[in-house]
This record gives structure tokens, sequence and C-alpha cells, in this order.
């Protein structure tokens, strides 16, 4: 397997803390998923926040001029490729990139998964979601709308699928990070805007993975934003 870094969205210089701080009682902090949401996933990216921040598109490609007042961010893989047959899978496929596998614990520098995992397992393997909060809505707004609907994207072929109607406006696209879905994880990605936060999710894993746990985890989280904006 190729080693290739994780790009989450916000927090990408230190997601391996574990402490947050932030700014009006840490919204982010509050309305990201943690393990309770995603039964039978390890949580891998520790919860993590910053007062302020860059914001991250397509590509991991910075924003030029777009700083939040807060970002926060998790990160979670299926159990079945932290430990067992699926990681000794994912280790063997490692292996014949001619990569040594990473550290169980911190295993994102096998990611995406592909080869035989993807092939023998089913439903989601990694979900990621982060939260910006701006100064403005009008910011928000343009942030929602650069990442949503970026003038560059990257290489990846992508498509709009039907969403949960939740926030103020939402995108959600479907993309298969490889040459067939067979052998590479299935993508949902899932962007929203409520007010002055803009929120992000995005789940990746089989062929047959549920297209609605995109949207029904960004719904989570912007459930508790609803309460936490008040």
């Amino acid at each position: 397997m190729i080693r290739t870094s994780v790009v989450v969205l916000g927090c990408a210089a230190a997601l391996l803390a574990t402490s947050c701080r932030g700014h009006r009682g840490d919204i982010g902090a509050k309305v990201v998923l943690n393990a309770s949401d995603v039964p039978g996933f390890t949580q891998f990216l520790p919860t993590h926040c910053d007062e302020s921040g860059a914001v991250f598109g397509p590509g991991g490609r910075k924003l030029d001029r777009v700083l939040t007042e807060e970002t926060c961010t998790s990160g979670f893989l299926v159990d079945s490729a932290v430990s067992g047959e699926g990681r000794a899978q994912i280790d063997a496929q490692t292996r014949a990139g001619g990569n040594e596998p990473g550290d169980p614990s911190r295993p994102s520098a096998d990611l995406p998964i592909h080869g035989v995992f993807v092939a023998s397992h089913h439903g989601a393997f990694e979900i990621y979601n982060t939260v910006y909060r701006f100064s403005t809505e009008e910011l928000a707004r343009q942030t929602f709308q650069t990442l949503a609907y970026p003038a560059q994207p990257d290489d990846t072929p992508r498509e709009d699928v039907p969403s949960q109607t939740f926030g103020d406006e939402r995108r959600t696209q479907k993309s298969v990070l490889g040459p067939t879905a067979e052998e590479w994880e299935t993508n949902y990605q899932t962007v929203w805007r409520r007010g002055t936060v803009v929120g992000w999710v995005r789940t990746a894993g089989a062929a047959d993975i549920d297209p609605h746990d995109v949207s029904r985890l960004a719904a989570i989280i912007d459930d508790r934003l609803k309460q936490a904006l008040r």
C-alpha cells in the first residue's frame, strides 16, 4: 500500500493533540462527532480544536486569506481495520506496496484503505469531520461556496447525491478513491453551513457503504450546532 497522509480539513498540523481550546464555550468541541456517535469505530484522531487556523480545500490546498475563529476535528477507523484479520490484510497490502505497516494504534500511514480489505469487508471504514466557526456569516458563506463548489477541484470525478435537509445550505457528493470501487474506497462527503459555522463530514468504505450515513452524521452535528449557537 502506498502511504498517503490523511488530509483532514482543519487542525492538520496538530491532529494528535488531545486538548481543545476555543472561544464562546468551545462550540466546536461540543458538536464534533465522538465515539458514542459511531459505534464499532475506534477514534484514532482525537478531538482537537484551535482558536484560529487555516481552511483547507480539495486536495489539501490551503485557502488564501481565510482564517477561522475556531476549528475542531476528529476521525474514526472501523474496529476491524485496527486489529485482527482485517488489520493483517491492511498490513500485507502495505508490505506488498514496498512499505512497512504503521503503528496499529496510529494507522493513518496506511490510509486510504484499498485492496483485499475493501473487497472483503462491508460498510464504512473511515469517518472524518471538521467544523469551522467564523467571525461573520458572510465569511462563512464564502467559505462554504469555496469548499462545496471549488473553482479548482481535485482530479477525482465526483457526482452529486441527495442529502437530508439541514443547515442553511449544503452539498453532498460521491467519489471513488481509485480506479475501481471493488478495491478502492467509495467516498461520500457533505459540506454545509449554519450561520457562522461551516461543517464537513466524510465517510469512506466498501462499494456498499450506506450513502445516507454521511448526511445522517452531518445532521447530528448540525442539531448540536442549533443548540450551541443559541
